[in-house]
């Protein structure tokens, strides 16, 4: 990336308290559009990317900064399933070492995508294509990896879908979810369009 102030690299060289840092800045930046997201705080981001840490592959999480903000992300995680099946489910001290082996020598062929994500007035300027073209010229192209799983990308997010076709994905998998109304006087309504805006009840305002 050439333009000045921005650059994107992976996580190499970071502590857990700066990815989690700039996890959340860019989560609670760009998902503020989605229905009833609540900021994620500190102690939260932490916790979870401490969780993932002994699985996580530095290479996979990506970050663009503009000057010293974190404002667009791309994470993903190896497959793991595809070292358990060497573990056969038990992680004493001997299958912690299968683990700890298969993670290091390239076993995991697939990654499985966490999260993607550009911040709100970041959108729409392309940052979307630099993260993709980062993730091809340093993971496809070195072959570190050969396919990633896209998941839980809903029909109400068509910014993500376009994302995802724009980078020649097919259809994997179809989740659905259900909901059941215990007042069955209430209207059903589906979860509205994130960046679409809703019209207002009569009489409202």
């Amino acid at each position: 990336m050439n333009e000045p102030g921005y650059r994107v690299t992976d996580a190499r060289g970071r502590s857990v308290a700066q990815i989690a840092e700039d996890f959340r800045t860019v989560l609670n930046a760009a998902w503020v559009d989605h229905d009833n997201f609540k900021p994620m705080e500190q102690a939260t981001a932490l916790k979870i990317v401490k969780s993932m840490k002994p699985v996580m592959d530095p290479r996979l999480v990506v970050f663009v900064y503009h000057h010293d903000r974190a404002i667009a992300m791309y994470i993903s995680l190896p497959e793991l399933n595809e070292i358990f099946r060497y573990v056969n489910g038990d992680l004493n001290w001997w299958g912690k070492l299968k683990f700890l082996w298969h993670k290091r020598t390239g076993t995991v062929k697939n990654m499985t995508g966490i999260v993607f994500g550009v911040a709100k007035e970041y959108q729409g300027k392309g940052f979307e294509g630099v993260l993709i073209v980062y993730a091809e010229k340093h993971i496809v192209e070195k072959k570190l990896y050969r396919d990633t799983v896209l998941t839980w990308i809903g029909d109400f997010n068509p910014k993500m879908i376009r994302v995802c076709q724009n980078l020649g994905a097919e259809n994997y998998r179809t989740l659905a979810t259900y909901r059941y109304l215990f007042d069955r006087n209430k209207p059903f309504e589906r979860h509205p369009v994130i960046g679409v805006e809703q019209p207002k009840e009569a009489g409202a305002g």
